[in-house]
């Protein structure tokens, strides 16, 4: 029977849908996209053909994508960042969840099989630096065994990002994300959805002999699947009221399930997209380099600092089908592949020794090529392990610090920051110098990282063809 209530609620929906497609300058609020995820769910359930999860069967509490805490330092995260994951339930700033969790969202709605999907209905963000949308396998469980499994991190989907949505989706839009492997749900989930405009549909690119799908992650030893977005700030953007109020959204995120039998009908294979080649605009700088390294070594000797190591560093290109297949693989050093992002450019240090004795002198140099400064990124940040992080920002004018009136225009692209246990000396240092923990004599050196954001020409992780960075390790004159 047609009453007045289910009159009142369609016209409230089609002006939701209208507001959704609208909305320019603020995209609409939390309850609004619950609202039109609630319709969307009608839809999907209206012929019994699927059901569309918007809460866990056990406790009743709601699925929403939202921000991981920004404290959490593990599992190779980039502190600069910020990441939006699947979560079941309240979450506050410092939780670190129970094992049900890991603070990464390993709940009900990550395990999947080959025809669900996983959808959130959310808006883009503010004008940030760059945001991405990405699938990675973050375990793979063992049913004889459910402490042996494996935590590959490996990347398995196409990826999403604000180069390659279109220019009208980049900020403060509603945005359709669909992650599944089979043609025929994305095509149903979008019908359910079809007012619309902004649709992302998130492949899982694999194989039935590469991907473990299923529900049940203990009995059946199946993937667990982890919708990761992640965003990056400039200092001022982080700084703003629109970002501090996108970190508290919870977007509504549905768990579809085809109630029908039916054959598998894959999207994959997906190709990577073609990463940039051929010449970049640091072609010249590998020789300006050689003459920033002879500047901060002959800084550091005015304050009887003597050179002891030089540390190379290399790009790390993976081979996600040996994440997932090959537990010794150690791309990074360790047994997994840390979830990286496609759309990074990962530059690590080589391994190395420190000095032996008393460090407290020590003052390590990093000097390399701001990526975002010469325009082959639109972002990019120089780490010290997990915990420190310097943004361009930070090292924008540390070349001229060192190369003083020897300084050219090309120098503006390049950086030399340093870390050390105190950085008062703003003579020696200038403000280019983070305080990191005094290291230990004869111990391996901190892992070093220049991470590397976004090709805005391709869409793509950053050209290989770049200058990589060098570190300098000093420690007083015998």
């Amino acid at each position: 029977m047609f009453t007045l209530f289910t009159m009142m609620t369609a016209v409230y929906v089609i002006f939701l849908f209208a507001l959704v497609l609208t909305t320019n300058a603020q995209c609409v609020s939390d309850a609004d996209l619950a609202h039109i995820a609630a319709a969307g769910k009608r839809a999907l359930e209206a012929n019994e053909r699927y059901t569309a999860a918007t809460q866990s069967e056990l406790g009743g509490l709601p699925f929403d994508f939202r921000f991981a805490p920004a404290n959490y330092s593990g599992s190779g995260v980039n502190p600069s960042s910020r990441y939006v994951v699947p979560r079941i339930g309240p979450w506050l700033e410092g939780d670190l969840g129970g094992d049900s969790f890991l603070n990464w969202g390993v709940g009900e709605v990550s395990p999947l099989t080959s025809r669900e999907a996983l959808v959130v209905l959310m808006c883009t963000p503010p004008p940030l630096r760059l945001w991405t949308l990405e699938v990675a396998i973050l375990y793979r469980m063992n049913k004889t065994n459910p402490l042996a499994f494996q935590s590959p991190g490996a990347s398995i989907s196409n990826t999403v990002n604000s180069a390659t949505l279109g220019p009208a989706a980049k900020t403060n839009e509603p945005l359709l994300v669909i992650v599944t492997a089979d043609r025929n749900t994305e095509a149903d989930v979008k019908k359910a959805f079809k007012n619309i405009t902004n649709v992302a549909t998130i492949v899982i690119n694999g194989t039935a002999d590469l991907l473990h799908f299923g529900t049940h992650p203990l009995k059946e030893g199946c993937d667990i699947f982890q919708l990761c977005m992640r965003v990056h700030a400039s200092p001022a953007q982080a700084k703003a009221s629109a970002f501090a109020a996108y970190l508290g959204r919870r977007f509504p995120l549905l768990l579809v399930k085809p109630s029908f039998a039916a054959a598998d009908a894959p999207l994959y294979p997906i190709a990577d997209r073609a990463m940039r080649v051929g010449p970049t605009t640091e072609v010249g700088l590998t020789a300006r380099r050689a003459v920033l390294r002879d500047a901060v070594v002959k800084r550091m000797q005015s304050a009887q600092l003597e050179l002891r190591t030089t540390v190379a560093f290399s790009p790390v290109e993976l081979d996600k089908r040996r994440c997932l297949l090959d537990p010794e693989y150690r791309p990074y050093g360790t047994g997994n592949c840390f979830g990286t992002s496609s759309d990074g450019r990962y530059t690590l240090s080589h391994p190395y020794t420190l000095p032996a004795g008393n460090l407290s002198s020590l003052v390590l140099v990093v000097i390399g090529a701001n990526h975002a400064a010469t325009g082959n990124a639109a972002d990019n940040q120089l780490l010290h392990d997990t915990k420190v992080s310097v943004n361009p920002e930070g090292m924008e004018g540390s070349a001229q610090f060192y190369l003083g009136p020897a300084a050219t225009p090309a120098d503006a692209g390049l950086f030399a920051f340093a870390f050390t246990e105190s950085c008062a000396d703003q003579t020696l240092l200038g403000r280019f110098c983070a305080v990191v923990d005094q290291p230990k004599g004869g111990a391996a050196g901190a892992l070093l990282r220049l991470e590397a954001y976004l090709d805005n020409e391709s869409g793509t992780r950053p050209s290989l063809g770049l200058v990589h960075p060098l570190a300098l390790v000093f420690t007083a004159s015998a």
